[in-house]
């Protein structure tokens, strides 16, 4: 499984579709993984990332004091599968006897909820092979990091001969 980030979180409107793009922290050129979900679904997620804060708790929050109270700790959600367009998650949570459960989730309810918990988003890399798409700025890094090293070369390699002109 491949640990994953929020990287852009898309709320549409009318017949413009709402996204969330998830990035593996630790790889710069593999695969975005884009999931279409509901406008309201892409506001719960940005609301746990704090970047609104709702007065009282949504659901997402409920279900984390719910987890907490019981003495359990959501481990992580994992995204396990794609059939089609449709996505397939689930909410690992350890109780406190040690016993790991895996319950069946939507992915942006799984998010949203890791995202309050703090948890990890997991991804599973056939996944990512499958349902990814290019991660277009982790390219364009990588081509100026190359262009950056030519120029660097070339500009060791310059002499003072280089500069002379033929007049």
């Amino acid at each position: 499984m491949i640990r994953m980030r929020v990287k852009d979180i898309v709320v549409g409107k009318g017949s413009t579709p709402s996204a969330v793009v998830l990035l593996p922290e630790d790889r710069q050129t593999a695969n975005a993984l884009p999931i279409n979900v509901g406008p309201v679904e892409a506001s719960c997620i940005g609301a746990g990332l704090g970047r609104c804060r709702p007065r009282r708790p949504m659901t997402h929050d409920l279900l984390a004091n719910v987890i907490d109270v019981l003495g359990g700790t959501l481990e992580s959600v994992s995204l396990t599968r794609v059939k089609g367009a449709t996505f397939f998650a689930t909410l690992d949570i350890r109780l406190a006897s040690g016993e790991t459960h895996h319950v069946d989730a939507r992915p942006s309810d799984a998010i949203a909820l890791a995202v309050r918990a703090k948890a990890p988003i997991l991804a599973n890399e056939q996944l990512l092979e499958q349902a990814g798409s290019p991660n277009l700025e982790a390219i364009a890094a990588d081509e100026r990091a190359k262009e950056a090293k030519a120029f660097h070369t070339f500009v060791e390699d310059l002499t003072p001969d280089d500069f002379k002109t033929n007049k």
